[in-house]
Parts: structure tokens; sequence; C-alpha cells
């Protein structure tokens, strides 16, 4: 399922960047001390230890967020990415019992229905009601979106702003899917986007994300999602339909067609 593999692949999950690296923790503060925690040494003569190039791969995916602005006397900007608290968990469970206990004042739920798909639908509609504000985006209006009024709850006590941002069915949008065969793909959108809804990566473009988000701007990281994802796999040896092949980044000779 390309959902499930794709959390993996993409790097969707808390503790995993793309390309299988560790998120880094507060504590790692230089590039150096990241390699050494997350970089394997054997002296098995016969072993591949293929994650002795742990270094490279962290590098390719820093230039590939940072571009021209990733140098090597900045540690590639190693220090502009998100770290974890040490020993803090950040899994749908605990963000949750978080929130229940108002920790959190905001919260994000982009494709997700928890109020319906969490172990603890009522104690999760409570947390939700703990919160200042909710955003929302999703096709169409949701159990989350609308928790406010679901089993048990009392809408005149619960102060949280809720939004709801339309966004794009998947015939509407192009984007890369990759399954549990660890295929990537690539999908052209069928037609354009219904109304004021809007592709996932531009939504979350658009929307404001404090002194880090501005950076990432300032630093004119507009690439299309295709582009990252082809510096990210590979290059295209055949040009689709409608778009030129840039022969000046082909990796291989194109075969005589």
């Amino acid at each position: 399922e390309s959902n499930v593999q794709g959390s993996t692949d993409q790097g969707l999950l808390y503790h995993i960047l793309p390309g299988y690296l560790p998120t880094p923790s507060a504590s790692l503060a230089k590039l150096e001390e990241y390699n050494k925690k997350f970089t394997p040494v054997t002296k098995e003569p016969l072993s591949a230890n293929w994650w002795q190039n742990r270094p490279k791969y962290v590098v390719s995916f820093l230039k590939a967020m940072y571009g021209d602005a990733a140098k090597p006397e900045n540690e590639f900007g190693y220090g502009w990415l998100p770290r974890l608290e040490d020993g803090k968990s950040y899994s749908w469970l605990d963000l949750f019992d978080a929130m229940y206990r108002k920790e959190l004042k905001g919260f994000f739920s982009w494709g997700m229905n928890p109020a319906c798909s969490g172990a603890n639908s009522n104690k999760t509609r409570a947390a939700m009601a703990n919160l200042e504000w909710l955003v929302v985006v999703n096709l169409f209006d949701n159990e989350t979106a609308s928790f406010w009024k679901g089993p048990g709850m009392q809408p005149k006590q619960i102060k949280t702003e809720v939004f709801f941002l339309p966004c794009c069915a998947f015939l509407e949008k192009e984007g890369s899917i990759s399954n549990s065969g660890r295929w990537t793909q690539w999908r052209y959108k069928a037609q354009e986007p219904l109304g004021q809804s809007l592709p996932d990566g531009q939504a979350f473009q658009s929307a404001p994300g404090g002194k880090s988000h501005q950076r990432l701007l300032d630093q004119g990281r507009h690439h299309k999602g295709q582009d990252i994802q082809e510096g990210r796999t590979g290059f295209r040896l055949c040009a689709a339909p409608g778009r030129r092949i840039d022969f000046e980044r082909q990796l291989a000779v194109l075969p005589e067609l």
C-alpha cells in the first residue's frame, strides 16, 4: 500500500527523515556528532556495512533541502533541521496523551481522521477539545473536523477553533508513490483541482510557519515535488509527453529509441 510504505520512504514518521535517516535529537548539535552516533562501524572483513555511507546520504539530503545554501562551512544546513527532545516520543499515542494533558495548543490533522482511527475515540475527542486551534486538511468534512458535535461532546463548552482546508484528490495533483515492492512512481494529474482546493505541498507551503519556514523561503527552496523526487531517486531517461529532457542533468546515455 502506497500510504504505509510512503510513510517511511518519504520520512513522514517523526523518528526518521527521508532516506531512512534518523531524526537528530537536541543533544546532537553538530553534524559530526550526528554521524558518529548513527554511522555503524564493524571490524568484520566480510561485512558490507552499507550504512557506513550514512554521512554521504545525510549531505545528499541536506543539499536537496537547502540547495546552494548547503555548504561545508555551515555543515550543509544541518543546524536548520528540527530536533527531537532527548528521550521524548512523538508517536501518535504520545501526542494525544500530551494533548489530553493540555500540553499542546494546536494540531494539524492532514489526511487523517483521528476521531475515528485512534485507539480510544472518546479520549481522542476529549483531547482535541483542549486545543486552542485545529487545522483539518481533507477532501470532505469528517468526524475530526466536526469532533465538537460528536457523541458526548458539549459544543458550548468547547473553545477549539477549527480550520478546514480542502485538498485535492489524487487525480487532481501530481506526486510520487512508493509501495512494498520498493517501486517509486511519478503520477501526473488528470484534471485541475475543483474549487479552492490545493495540492498538499502547496497548501503546506502557503501556511505560516515562523522563522524556520521563512528561512526556507528566503533560500528560494521552491522546487516542484518532481524536481526533489528526481534528485533523490534518479533522473528520467525519457521525457514524458509535453516535457523536455534536460540532457545536461542526465546521469546515463540515452539509449537509441
